[in-house]
């Protein structure tokens, strides 16, 4: 076994000897190459100002303390409490709001539904989020794209590990970049009032 490294290593040695390359300059090839796949970034990117949904202005009228800034902060310290409290209430409301799609004409957006579809799921996650006394700055509600070009809405939460989406189609909680979804537009960490194109 000794005779076969040192056979080895000699080859390696002379191989590397003839190409001009010493085994200093070769060893960073080897851990880049492993490395090259880019790490996606953990929080969602957004450009310019852009208009708010319409019905979302008008669920805004109704529901004003919801539209309003509450609490400091624009990002929450994700505990393994904090995790667990996004799972339970991700999935409560997913079980507690049968899904029912608006009508074109009437897409009303509404919290504490029995009987709705992704706004309301996302409105009432965010509600009961801001009731147990999450900041509204890391509490947005995102508009976007399925796969087949429908429109969806989802509830992304801003933390120090990343962000996160709370989705009526998932009981799962997952990283922003791991949902299969066109992004579109996100409430601002300042107002939920202002959006973002994203």
């Amino acid at each position: 076994m000794l005779i076969k490294k040192t056979a080895t290593a000699t080859f390696l040695s002379f191989a590397m000897l003839m190409t001009g390359t010493s085994s200093l300059a070769a060893a960073p090839l080897s851990g880049l190459a492993r490395s090259a796949a880019p790490k996606p970034d953990q929080h969602i990117s957004t450009r310019r100002t852009t208009i708010a949904p319409f019905s979302f202005a008008s669920f805004c009228t109704t529901n004003s303390a919801d539209c309003d800034v509450q609490g400091s902060g624009k990002k929450v310290s994700l505990s393994p409490d904090k995790m667990s409290q996004l799972k339970n209430i991700n999935s409560s409301i997913n079980r507690a709001i049968k899904y029912t799609s608006d009508q074109d004409d009437n897409d009303a957006w509404e919290i504490n539904v029995t009987q709705g579809d992704c706004e309301d799921y996302a409105l009432t996650k965010r509600h009961k989020l801001l009731a147990a006394g999450w900041p509204s700055g890391a509490l947005r509600i995102a508009v976007a794209r399925l796969p087949n070009g429908v429109g969806h809405a989802v509830l992304v939460v801003t933390t120090d590990q990343g962000d996160y989406v709370l989705d009526n189609r998932t009981n799962e909680v997952k990283p922003w970049h791991r949902v299969n979804l066109k992004w579109l537009k996100i409430q601002s960490p300042d107002s939920p009032r202002k959006w973002l194109a994203i």
